[in-house]
């Protein structure tokens, strides 16, 4: 190492050891059940403010399965994004909107904590289909048609607490 490598990498070290380290924000998810009872253990991670993901075991069908939660926080909130680990469960969408990928939950500036309820439709041949008696959606590969299921197949109650301010 050259005598200004090792300068340039000096500095570096201690800019990185002089910067603030920022509170993590606390994230806590639970699988709720259609009556907003706890189905799960609540899942408690910090994480820091460029984000986070977690493996959490929820169930589908009366299953346990296994999917990672990707969280990313923004000015104004974070993002939740669910994806199933299991390929037979195909993708976990928003219930309401039917979005594919990340659902936004606000989180203003003079909120310390902020609790939601987020509800997922899963999109894979693992989940039960309408001739069972559900009404899952049916993809057509001819048509942007499908058919919308009548209940969420997750809800989960997320919890974000902002990181204090240290001054």
């Amino acid at each position: 190492m050259t005598p200004h490598m090792s300068a340039v990498f000096s500095v570096a070290l201690l800019s990185l050891a002089a910067a603030p380290n920022k509170a993590p924000w606390q994230v806590a998810i639970t699988q709720m059940d259609q009556s907003n009872k706890a189905i799960t253990d609540t899942v408690k991670v910090a994480c820091p403010s460029s984000g986070c993901e977690q493996a959490v075991q929820l169930y589908v069908d009366f299953k346990l399965q296994p999917f990672l939660a990707g969280i990313t926080f923004v000015d104004k909130g974070a993002y939740l994004a669910l994806q199933p680990i299991a390929h037979d469960l195909g993708q976990a969408i928003d219930f309401q909107q039917g979005y594919r990928g990340p659902v936004f939950i606000s989180v203003r500036p003079d909120e310390k904590d902020k609790t939601d309820i987020l509800r997922f439709t899963l999109t894979g041949s693992a989940v039960p289909d309408s001739n069972r008696g559900s009404t899952a959606i049916m993809k057509n590969s001819d048509s942007l048609v499908f058919h919308r299921k009548l209940q969420p197949d997750l809800i989960l109650r997320i919890e974000l607490v902002r990181p204090s301010v240290a001054s």
